[in-house]
């Protein structure tokens, strides 16, 4: 079973989570309560609370908890989520966004509103993408915008990263929380930062997950995940542009803006289709320094036989940098040091 977001999200907006403490048996003073998880035993063996209310999150001082009210249920009552979410009083409805594939694409999951008709004029992998979809995953971005916010663990791992969250939240960059991530079997318990792929409308066809590793460590394979369907680029509207620049990931656009490049594009992974490219001028890449990055060569030639000019800036990373988030974050570095 899967969630209404919306309708999810319109709840969450309404729960009071002085209510719900009170509910778990919490009791305070002074502002604060006693937390649920490391001081159950309140006023007996505690001198004072340490689980502070900020509008829809709380934070305790003494274990370090921090997270919404869905959260707190969570973990006090060791539940699920969609166990958690009911013992407060939401009724999750299944929806037809994702089910189960009995075919044999190989993915585990498909969009049942996804048609196998080929897209013509061009991106998006060379399928049609229904109205139904766009309107699904615009809903689903919106859901995940809503959920970065101070303090949550994806902005602290964007910090950690050198990327503001007003920075981050401008451009739709969005954070799914345990276990909201809609495939199961990539969920991780940090939860994922969420961007977007959009076509050259703007149009949300596409979402890509990384999975936040702050305390925990992510496999390879289960660090990065897209949702099934057709792929585009994250700022994917600025293929508008006559000049691009082309960078290899979205924490590598990111950074470019950061470090005052314009016209970010962003590519997720080295394979990809060229042609919502082939409108431009000129197209700069923005490529690792490794294996795969040295891929933008090939690349440039299919691009030069289109007429478009092509160069690179992979000479501008510093020594010892692979990309160009590991040269923003090293830049604010020394300039805290």
């Amino acid at each position: 079973m899967t969630i209404d977001w919306e309708a999810f999200h319109r709840w969450k907006g309404t729960l009071n989570p002085r209510e719900v403490l009170v509910r778990l048996g919490a009791g305070g003073r002074q502002g604060r309560y006693f937390c649920p998880l490391c001081q159950s035993a309140g006023v007996s063996r505690h001198s004072s609370p340490d689980l502070a209310v900020y509008d829809e999150n709380l934070h305790c001082f003494k274990c370090g908890f921090h997270g919404d009210a869905v959260e707190l249920v969570r973990r006090t009552l060791n539940l699920n989520f969609l166990d958690a979410v009911g013992w407060l009083g939401f009724s999750p409805e299944a929806t037809p966004r994702l089910r189960k594939n009995v075919g044999s694409s190989g993915n585990k999951y498909e969009d049942p509103v996804f048609t196998a008709s080929a897209q013509k004029g061009g991106g998006g992998g060379g399928r049609y993408i229904s109205p139904e979809v766009i309107n699904a995953r615009e809903a689903l971005s919106a859901y995940f915008e809503g959920e970065l916010r101070e303090r949550t663990l994806g902005a602290k791992y964007l910090n950690r990263r050198g990327i503001p969250l007003s920075h981050a939240k401008s451009l739709r960059v969005g954070y799914a929380p345990w276990p909201t991530w809609p495939l199961p079997s990539f969920a991780r318990e940090e939860g994922h930062v969420v961007f977007p792929h959009t076509d050259a409308e703007g149009r949300v066809v596409n979402l890509y997950a990384r999975a936040v590793e702050l305390e925990t460590s992510s496999p390879k394979a289960l660090r990065h995940c897209h949702l099934p369907g057709p792929k585009a680029f994250f700022m994917g509207n600025n293929v508008n542009f006559e000049d691009v620049t082309l960078a290899e990931g979205a924490f590598d656009a990111l950074s470019l803006l950061l470090l005052g490049k314009r016209n970010l594009v962003g590519v997720f992974g080295v394979h990809f289709d060229l042609n919502m490219l082939l409108r431009c001028r000129s197209v700069t890449f923005a490529f690792d320094r490794d294996k795969a990055g040295e891929r933008w060569k090939t690349l440039s030639l299919q691009l030069l036989q289109a007429g478009v000019i092509v160069s690179s800036i992979a000479d501008e990373l510093p020594v010892g940098a692979k990309d160009f988030n590991e040269t923003l974050v090293a830049r604010e570095r020394s300039r805290r040091d």
